[in-house]
């Protein structure tokens, strides 16, 4: 199955532990997302770096992905992204292995949101497959996937963070 989506993935403490460090860290930087058979211009949006250091990412969660998915990957880069009204990514790839996507900030189905997959390119009607962000959730899918992530619609809505885990099955790789 390429894409795999799994409800209530963390519990609600761990949730609003994750996005209480989001909140509150002064750490974030801008990026934007290499365009996938574009020359659009993407808009920036923030990504926030998480260090080895902290284990409730890096071990707690990352083990948990490892036993949910009964597969041994490897970790490559873990780090929270952050979109506010108006930054949407851009297609693009990861080139890892698998990603997981962990959705962490308050969602109504109003506020759209969604990461956006690319299935299908076959003539001039891909297949396109939408998943909400529905808080805790988590979407696992082959990093080689073109995808987005939307910005929530509104200038009202928070700021929608998602927990992302850049993953490999050979070990080896420099973490970044």
């Amino acid at each position: 199955m390429p894409i795999q989506v799994f409800d209530n993935f963390l519990t609600e403490e761990e949730t609003k532990k994750a996005y209480m460090y989001a909140e509150k860290s002064k750490n974030w930087k801008f990026q934007t997302s290499t365009p996938y058979k574009t020359n659009l211009i993407s808009t920036p949006f923030l990504y926030l770096n998480i260090p080895k250091e902290e284990t409730f990412f890096h071990k707690t969660i990352f083990e948990r992905i490892q036993k949910l998915i009964n597969e041994k990957v490897f970790l490559h880069r873990v780090y929270i992204n952050g979109q506010s009204s108006g930054c949407n990514g851009m297609f693009h790839l990861d080139g890892r292995d698998k990603t997981a996507l962990i959705y962490l900030s308050p969602y109504d189905i109003e506020w759209g949101g969604f990461t956006e997959f690319i299935l299908n390119e076959n003539g001039d009607h891909p297949e396109i497959k939408c998943i909400a962000p529905f808080t805790s959730s988590m979407v696992i899918f082959d990093g080689n996937i073109p995808h987005k992530g939307y910005s929530y619609s509104y200038q009202h809505c928070p700021t929608r963070y998602s927990l992302a885990y850049k993953l490999d099955y050979k070990q080896g790789l420099i973490y970044s």
